[in-house]
């Protein structure tokens, strides 16, 4: 039975009819609920209270058989504290949107009531609160299993799949971590298969990698490097191994960062894939020296269109 929002505004359930808060009202006096989900349970009671007197009796004798037990009561507070809100942790995980720290929090309050269900097993009254979904242990297994203990807030930040889950995300991870020996044993294994002393492994915010040869140098280049920019002395490459990410490949591996994701969403783009976007020299070249770059025939097109 729902009770009508004027009975829960006199009979004082929520909040008193004198000041509007909380405190005073019978919800007040009546929760010492430990955590927020056993708060909004109460509350849902309350407005709603039970008319069939099986069911009354059923949530009595559950009260009256901890009512005796303080010690007992005390023991199910205890493994529930810290508990985060399941309800919500789940409102998130059905959007799409769970972090690490989310499951983590949710294979924590599956072991919490485990626990607290061991406690209540031997006491028929709490027959429903001892029972514990076959598949919840299973599930929290498996995430305990995959994230680490203590992982970053923010997804993006990478870092929360343990070792050994995925190889790889293994790979991806090691790679990053020892990028510089990993870019340092590339540029000199080119180096040898190229024959190009000169050659050089650079970095840029653009295209990322690249593999940069002199102009000096263009009749070592193999078939298997694929130009990304020219310079005034050079050429600047990449290659399967160097930027997997290129265009006409087949799709990628997923890099650490999505593949450590709880939801391991793929993410669309690189440095490779990206429309290379203006240097900030030309972003800040002046029209007098584009003018001057410019072809004869086309200061002459751009000429005549300013005098018509």
């Amino acid at each position: 039975m729902t009770l009508p929002a004027s009975t829960v505004r006199n009979l004082e359930l929520l909040t008193t009819v004198a000041t509007g808060r909380a405190h005073g009202s019978l919800f007040h006096f009546l929760n010492r609920t430990g955590t927020g989900m056993g708060g909004r349970l109460l509350r849902s009671w309350l407005l709603a209270p039970l008319r069939d007197p099986p069911s009354i009796d059923a949530r009595l004798d559950e009260v009256a058989a901890l009512v005796p037990e303080p010690a007992l009561r005390g023991a199910v507070r205890d493994d529930l504290d810290g508990v985060a809100d399941v309800e919500r942790v789940l409102t998130r995980l059905a959007g799409g949107s769970p972090s690490a720290r989310d499951l983590n929090a949710l294979a924590r309050a599956v072991r919490a009531l485990q626990k607290s269900a061991g406690r209540l097993a031997d006491r028929p009254a709490l027959a429903v609160a001892a029972t514990v979904p076959g598949d919840l242990p299973e599930v929290a297994s498996a995430i305990e299993g995959t994230f680490v203990e203590d992982p970053p807030a923010y997804t993006r930040e990478g870092g929360m799949v343990r070792r050994g889950v995925d190889e790889e995300l293994d790979r991806a991870v090691s790679m990053a971590e020892d990028g510089r020996r990993f870019i340092a044993e590339y540029e000199a294994r080119e180096r040898e298969r190229t024959g190009i002393g000169t050659l050089k492994v650079r970095y840029n915010r653009v295209f990322g990698y690249t593999i940069e040869v002199t102009k000096s140098q263009q009749g070592r280049v193999p078939p298997d490097y694929e130009r990304r920019q020219t310079l005034a002395g050079a050429e600047r490459y990449t290659t399967r191994e160097l930027c997997p990410t290129s265009s006409g490949r087949s799709r990628p591996p997923r890099s650490a960062h999505a593949r450590s994701s709880p939801t391991c969403s793929s993410r669309s783009g690189s440095a490779c894939s990206r429309r290379p976007r203006r240097s900030r020299t030309s972003r800040s070249a002046s029209p007098a020296s584009t003018w001057s770059r410019a072809s004869p025939t086309s200061r002459t097109r751009t000429a005549g269109a300013a005098r018509a």
